[in-house]
Order: structure tokens, then sequence, then C-alpha cells
């Protein structure tokens, strides 16, 4: 019984749970219909806004359209007016420039009219200039020939004045009585530096220095004093200056004997000549010279007939430096504080005794001012030794020593000794230190001139 009451109970619960998922599926097909029903609305909505959508764009298209077409003929409108303009332009401007090509062929025909004149003239010029350097080449080769018939004169005129003054001193030698008499300075005569020759010497007897021991005294500092056997003639002269030249020229025959000068004869201190030496000048070291003494004229040397080898040396340097003072102590053995300034040229002559051989220096005193170089340039042509000095309280008669070098080197066509010599060494005590030129840099300018040095005092 239990068993049938529960199959009726399970029966109604079945029928139940029918009934109930029917009435579920009722509600849930209601609802999703009209939840579709609401879908489809809202799908149809979005259509219709969106066809209303498109026909707004495809109107705002045309309009679009439109628009940029009108604009873009306004501009092709405009752009043909400018290119019509624009060619107009291009017409005037090759009008223009076919009217100036005209113009241009008619001046090029005139070019070269002119152009054709010119070339004949300049040919005519051309020809008249050839015969101008040919006779240029004649006046030349004319002027060379009477350059050096000019010069050879110069060179016999100056042998001439050489014999005129040896036969000078002959001719005193032979008036003089005594072989003792003090020699002294000519007095000056005022005459042209050509014809120094018709000076007459005082007949007054010369005096032979002996310097063998000078020699010896710098013969390790290189001194080197010309003593080849060469020709007698005076210097040369440059025909221009020597036309110009009016100077008073002193000839002075004195002839002092030094602190040496009867010194035995030293054989061993030979001065050497040879050019070839002119390196080992440049390695040599320097030597101070101390001033001249004064000494009483000693019993003269043994005069002879015979001629006497000359040799001539110039004084080279700045204008002030002290050349006419030394060359007043070398041949003199005076010092004169108002000396005047040298113009022109000036020379003494100094006798000496070297190696026992008697041997004469003429000493060419030049005038140190730039107006007096060209003069100073002859003179060095014909010399055989050139004494350079400065100043040693002169920086700048210091520094135109290279000056003067090259000066020297360019004047003369062969090397010839050269000494460059400090002077007024004895002021160095009296200035500051440091204002002269020291003795160190005196010694490197000789070894870059390859010149050797010396030291000189109270000149």
């Amino acid at each position: 019984m239990n068993n049938s009451q529960l199959t009726e109970l399970e029966e109604d619960i079945q029928q139940q749970l029918a009934r109930t998922e029917e009435r579920v599926r009722d509600e849930e097909r209601k609802k999703m219909e009209v939840m579709l029903a609401t879908v489809q609305r809202k799908h149809e909505n979005k259509v219709t806004d969106l066809h209303a959508t498109l026909d707004r764009l495809l109107k705002n298209q045309n309009d679009s359209d439109i628009n940029e077409s009108k604009e873009e003929v306004v501009q092709l409108n405009q752009r043909i007016s400018d290119l019509s303009q624009e060619n107009e332009q291009l017409r005037a401007s090759l009008l223009q420039a076919q009217t100036n090509i005209a113009v241009l062929h008619s001046e090029l025909d005139k070019l070269k009219n002119m152009y054709a004149d010119q070339k004949a003239q300049h040919q005519r010029e051309t020809d008249e200039l050839r015969r101008m350097v040919v006779e240029y080449q004649s006046y030349a080769s004319q002027i060379q020939v009477l350059q050096e018939t000019n010069k050879r004169l110069y060179d016999s005129n100056d042998g001439l004045r050489s014999a005129l003054a040896s036969e000078a001193v002959a001719a005193k030698r032979r008036l003089s009585p005594q072989n003792e008499i003090p020699a002294r300075r000519m007095k000056p005569l005022r005459q042209s530096t050509l014809n120094h020759s018709s000076s007459e010497p005082d007949p007054t007897k010369t005096t032979y220095s002996h310097v063998a021991t000078w020699a010896d005294r710098y013969l390790d500092s290189g001194v080197s004093l010309p003593m080849d056997i060469v020709d007698s003639a005076g210097s040369d002269y440059d025909s221009d200056d020597s036309r110009s030249s009016v100077e008073t020229v002193h000839h002075s025959y004195s002839y002092v004997p030094s602190d040496v000068e009867i010194s035995e004869v030293k054989s061993e201190a030979a001065v050497s000549v040879a050019p070839s030496r002119a390196s080992s000048i440049a390695s040599s070291l320097r030597r101070r010279l101390s001033a001249f003494s004064t000494k009483p004229l000693e019993a003269d040397i043994e005069e002879t007939e015979e001629p006497v080898p000359m040799y001539r040396l110039v004084l080279a340097g700045d204008a002030g430096a002290g050349k006419s003072s030394f060359l007043l102590r070398l041949t003199l053995n005076e010092f004169r504080g108002d000396i005047q300034t040298t113009l022109g040229v000036d020379f003494q002559m100094k006798r000496m005794l070297v190696d026992g051989e008697k041997t004469s220096l003429q000493i060419w005193d030049t005038a140190g001012q730039e107006r007096f170089r060209s003069i100073a340039r002859s003179y060095f042509r014909k010399a055989h030794g050139v004494l350079l000095l400065y100043d040693v309280t002169s920086e700048s008669s210091f520094l135109n020593v290279r000056a003067w070098v090259d000066q020297i080197q360019d004047s003369t066509e062969e090397k010839i000794p050269m000494c460059v010599i400090g002077n007024k060494v004895d002021l160095r005590e009296q200035l500051p230190e440091g204002s002269c030129v020291s003795s160190m840099h005196g010694e490197k300018l000789a070894k870059v001139c390859s010149v050797s040095l010396h030291l000189m005092e109270e000149c």
C-alpha cells in the first residue's frame, strides 16, 4: 500500500514539475519575444539614423565638390592670366635682346678694327724696341770698355802715386843728415783724394817700428796681417765718387815706435797671411790690446834704397767708433779727445819691421756716415786687409758689424783678411753693468763672421 501511495505521489510530483516547466518556458518565451522586439526596434532606429546620416554626408560631399570646382576654376583663370602676362614680358625681352645683339655685333666689329690697328702699332713698337735694345747693347759694351780703360788709368795713376811717394821718401832719406830725428806728422794738404800723390812729404827721417813682439803677442789670438807680395797700386775708386770727392786727405809719414820697437826679432812669432787661415781665425780667442805706451825714439834702423812692400789696410765701422783715434794712436802714439768727424777719407803711413823685413802700411780711415759708404766700398776692393771697429759702449755699432762684413765681402772679388776690434774698453768701468757689449758677445760675433776679435783701450 505504501508502494502505491509512493507511486501516486511520484506521479503527482512529475506532473507538477511538467506544469511548472511548461509555465517557466512560456514565461521565458514571452520575455525573449519582448527582448527581441526591443532589439529589433533599436536596430531599426539605428538603421534609420544611419540612412539619415548617409544622406547628409552625400549632400555635404556634393556641396563640397561644387565649391572646390569653383575655386579651381578661379585659380586656373588667374594662372592663365599670369602666364599670358609673363609671355608678353618674355616677348618684349626677346626683342630687347635681339636689339642688344645687333648693337654688340657692331661694337665687336669696331673692336676688331681697333685690335688690328693696335696690333700693327705694337708690331711697330716691338721693332723699335728691338732696335733700341741693339743700340743699348752697343752702348753698354762701349761703356764697359770705357770703364775698363778708366780702371786701368786709375791703377796706373795709383802706381804713379806710389812711385812718387817712394821717390819722395828716398829723397827725404838722402836729404836727412841724421837718423835720429823724431818723426812728426805732415802739414795737412787741402786737395782731392785723387790728387794726393802731388803732396811733398816733410823732409824728416822716418823710423821703422819693430813688430815682432806684436806678432808674438797675438799670434795665439788669430790676428792675420797681409804679407803677400802684391802690386803697389793705390785704392781703386768708383768713377762717380772720384769726380765728386773734394775732401781733405792728410798724408802723414810719421812713424812712432811702439813699446816693443827695440825688442828682439822672434821668427816663431811671425804673423800668418795666407787666406787659408780664415777658418783658424774664426776659432781664435779674444785678446785685450792695451794702449800704446809712449817711449822716446830709439836709434833708427839702417835704411836702404831698396823698395819695401806696401800693404793697404782700411779702417771701417760706424761713425763714432773711434777709427780716427785708433789710427792716431797706431801711427803717432797719441790720443786726442777733440778729433773731428772724418769727412770722406783720411790716411796715414806706418813703417815697421816684420820678421826682420821692412814693411810699409798705408792705412786708410774711411768715414762711417751713410753718405760716404759708396766711397768706402771703392777702397775695400784694393785693400789687403780690413780692420773693423765697433764701440763697446754703443750697441748699435756692434749690431752693424754684420752689415759691414757683408758690405766688405760684396765689394771684394776675393776674400780678404778682416779683424774685428772692440774699441773704448776702458769706458766699461764708468758705465752701468749691462749697458756695454760684453766680450762674450764679441767672441760669438767673431766666430760667426769668421774673423778675429781684439779689444782696445783708450782709443
